[in-house]
């Protein structure tokens, strides 16, 4: 409601906008609203177990979502320097929400001290899970997350996973050299997007634990082996073979100039020298050649991606769940920008508990808003036999006209929509500000009536 200021501004802008409090929002309202919140944890997690437990059409299939809020308060003893993202060089709360990918609903949130590192904080907020849901569902997890070791945590805990998964890695190289010359047959081409094309192999993979302690036929330092069966999911894409084609081609012809002019390289940089050039010293300075067999061989695995997971085996269902976890992250940002949540201003933790509570319901009415957008974007201008050309006309400008507006955009444009009563001789008047037809139709598609 604040459109991206800061709570303090709460009181004005309820000067012209009718809410349902009728008191009015004044800031020791909401302080006191934030520290009553943190004082009844047992209603917070009731609340958390309810919307995860709410039943569902489709599978539950979840994601976390990591990011750090900053804070001005010196009280907050979760508040910690190490790994904020804004780079503000402020002390950071980690803050952890378990979103729902079919539904894009969020369903708890987690907070953690700000130098906890980003794995360490995940493991943990899937504990969350044991008590809030009976049965575990799917978690998909994006790149910060990959690595065998945290691979293995999922299968030891049989906890079902998807995470995205290093070519590069051995074992899965070994499976992609099996099927990359069948990946693009049309038969392997994905129904709902024309530019990919995917293969799933089921391979059985040996874990390797290090036993910290004795347990059974193992002592302390001994190697267990965990044999697990994967499915690896190959994917590859024509747009983003070419993207990366022309950003390796990019990067190999600046590397160049650096090395001939003499320039000092950072060590990533020295390793791509050393590795896709061959550099010869003369008396007239250095001589810089490609090596064309090196670039080769790295450029085969431009456009391919790699999925993995313990239970799930259907290769489009893998990457639909996969694409709606990376929209996740653009949704997001709705919380650090519109939502106010890059910085806390409040100086106690039980405040800042009851603040991230208040985001978080929050979050889901805005997530819910831009289901609801997404719904009538596919309804529009479809021709179902019941709509008359103009009105297919007039449904094909909106739907182009709500593509090119985030939801922050258009919540402003109608900002400027609003209905006030006034008192008259002959009794209450409503005054309402005009609207174009595109608006009326958008506001009459969300169930939305105009006050006239």
């Amino acid at each position: 409601m604040t459109n991206g200021a800061e709570l303090s501004g709460l009181e004005a802008w309820q000067l012209c906008h009718r809410a349902p409090y009728a008191d009015g929002i004044s800031e020791q309202t909401y302080s006191r609203l934030f520290n009553d919140i943190a004082l009844n944890e047992s209603a917070v997690q009731q609340y958390f177990m309810t919307r995860a437990n709410t039943p569902t059409e489709k599978r539950k299939v979840l994601a976390v979502e990591s990011s750090t809020v900053d804070t001005y308060g010196a009280g907050q003893i979760e508040a910690r320097h190490g790994f904020s993202k804004e780079s503000n060089n402020l002390p950071s709360v980690k803050l952890l929400t378990i979103m729902e990918v079919n539904s894009l609903q969020p369903l708890a949130f987690h907070a953690q001290p700000g130098n906890v590192p980003d794995v360490l904080s995940i493991k943990n907020t899937l504990k969350q899970l044991d008590c809030l849901m009976e049965r575990t569902p799917l978690v998909v997890t994006d790149c910060g997350f990959t690595s065998e070791e945290n691979l293995l945590d999922f299968v030891r805990h049989s906890i079902p996973t998807l995470t995205r998964m290093k070519l590069s890695t051995s074992w899965i190289r070994e499976a992609f050299d099996e099927i990359k010359e069948e990946i693009t047959k049309h038969a392997n081409a994905c129904p709902f997007d024309t530019f990919t094309f995917g293969v799933t192999k089921t391979v059985k993979h040996e874990f390797q634990i290090l036993r910290q302690r004795i347990r059974g036929q193992y002592r302390m330092g001994d190697v267990q082996i965990l044999p697990r069966n994967l499915q690896i999911h190959f994917f590859y894409d024509d747009e983003k073979a070419t993207a990366d084609r022309a950003a390796f081609r990019s990067e190999l012809k600046q590397l160049k100039g650096l090395v001939e002019n003499g320039e000092t390289l950072n060590k990533a940089g020295q390793q791509k020298v050393e590795r896709f050039f061959f550099v010869k010293e003369t008396s007239k300075g250095k001589v810089v050649e490609f090596n064309d067999e090196a670039i080769h061989e790295y450029q085969t695995g431009h456009g391919f991606f790699v999925l993995i997971s313990n239970t799930e085996k259907n290769t489009w269902e893998a990457l639909r769940y996969y694409r709606l976890r990376e929209k996740i992250e653009e949704l997001f940002a709705a919380q650090k920008h519109s939502m106010v949540g890059r910085r806390s201003r409040v100086w106690t933790p039980e405040r800042l508990r009851g603040r991230q509570f208040v985001q978080f319901v929050g979050l889901g009415y805005c997530f819910f808003f831009l289901n609801e957008l997404k719904k009538l974007k596919a309804r529009l201008g479809v021709d179902d036999g019941t709509k008359s050309a103009v009105q297919l006309k007039n449904e094909s400008k909106l739907r182009s006209w709500l593509e090119n507006k985030t939801l922050l955009q258009i919540l402003q444009w109608f900002d400027a929509v609003y209905a006030m009563q006034v008192e008259t001789l002959y009794g209450k008047r409503t005054i309402t500000t005009e609207t174009t037809a595109r608006d009326e139709l958008f506001l009459r598609e969300l169930g939305i009536t105009l006050v006239r």
